[in-house]
């Protein structure tokens, strides 16, 4: 008689298998089993791996993720344990540990940094080099330290769409023949229709002014883009989002409606006109996942004003909008008026003499 020998799922002790009767038997449990039984065993306990796999991840999220709440700007930042937020990287006042996330606030995927800080701050200091009125305290050391890796929150969404697209064309040809001159015009009804597969539109889940400086550092490449883990989080901050995927339904149909349109309009050329054009965009399917974004930021405050260098943190664009310092501009006004004033005086007293 052949025999195998397999682990038997109810104890791990070897099972034996009969080549006559096609049975496996376990003579420490006394358990027989057959190879499709086997099988969907196995198969359960793969699924129970994968899901207790999910489940400690989800865990992982909840158990190590901390929120600090800014209470002067409002701002939600949450990281890992491990990393000390003692201030807002937007308007620099101490921040307050709020505790624990709660709720369905993971992110499913990623866009990890792949600039670090001492490249964020040397790209920052050659983008301020020769901006003579820009404030001292705005480029010493010190405020450029407080430079603070963000990600910031997107809803990145996948669509099927139905799109139609009609108008009315025409063609008109003009010659002339002798004393007469003739216009020949044709009509013609243009129909295009197609599905079309839109991947990866990014939104901004957030309702405040830092749009501005999430939207400028765009766009960011897709090749990059990796399942979420906790440990990416360590050592920067991410913005809590503030919008649901629910409150985006509009925008994402607007967003598509109008790159189907592009898209369907582009096949159609060849006519010297085109009116009645109607353009209709139905999203068939959708898929919504929350992806968290890289961006280098650096603020600063001044006459009430917030002004900002952003860098994204995967490509290197480069944005902001820089502070004057009115000393600076002030001390080159009186420079100017004394030089005009000297080369007045050397001029009328040159003129005496």
């Amino acid at each position: 008689m052949d025999t195998y020998m397999y682990k038997c799922p109810n104890c791990g002790s070897g099972l034996e298998y009969n080549a006559k009767t096609h049975i496996f038997h376990c003579d420490y449990c006394l358990s027989d089993f057959t190879a499709d039984e086997l099988e969907e065993r196995k198969q359960k306990n793969v699924e129970k791996l994968n899901e207790e796999k999910k489940a400690k991840e989800e865990s992982e999220f909840e158990e190590h993720a901390v929120l600090y709440t800014c209470p002067s700007c409002g701002a939600e930042i949450i990281t890992d344990e491990n990393t000390a937020a003692t201030f807002c990287y937007y308007c620099h006042n101490p921040v307050i540990l709020s505790g624990r996330l709660s709720g369905d606030l993971e992110p499913g995927y990623i866009i990890p940094f792949k600039i670090d800080k001492d490249e964020a701050k040397k790209r920052f200091f050659e983008w301020v080099k020769g901006k003579r009125f820009v404030p001292d305290d705005f480029v010493n050391e010190n405020s450029v330290e407080k430079m603070c890796g963000v990600y910031f929150p997107y809803w990145l969404t996948d669509c099927k769409v139905s799109g139609t697209y009609t108008a009315s064309a025409k063609n008109l040809r003009v010659w002339i023949a002798g004393d007469l001159e003739y216009t020949e015009t044709k009509v013609y009804d243009i129909r295009r229709g197609g599905t079309i597969d839109f991947d990866n539109i990014k939104n901004f889940a957030m309702k405040d002014e830092r749009m501005k400086l999430a939207t400028a550092v765009q766009p960011f490449d897709d090749k990059d883009i990796e399942k979420f883990k906790m440990s990416y989080l360590s050592g920067f901050m991410a913005e809590k989002r503030n919008i649901e995927s629910e409150e985006m339904t509009e925008t994402v149909q607007q967003q598509v409606k109008d790159y189907s349109a592009k898209l369907l309009e582009e096949t159609v050329s060849g006519y010297n006109m085109l009116s009645d054009k109607k353009i209709r965009a139905d999203i068939i399917s959708s898929k919504w996942d929350y992806i968290l974004l890289p961006v280098w930021v650096l603020t600063y405050n001044s006459g009430g004003k917030t002004y900002y260098y952003a860098l994204n943190g995967q490509t290197g664009k480069t944005v902001g909008e820089l502070p004057v310092s009115k000393r600076k501009v002030a001390f080159l006004g009186i420079g100017v008026f004394l030089l005009f004033f000297i080369i007045v005086v050397a001029i009328g007293g040159f003129l005496l003499w």
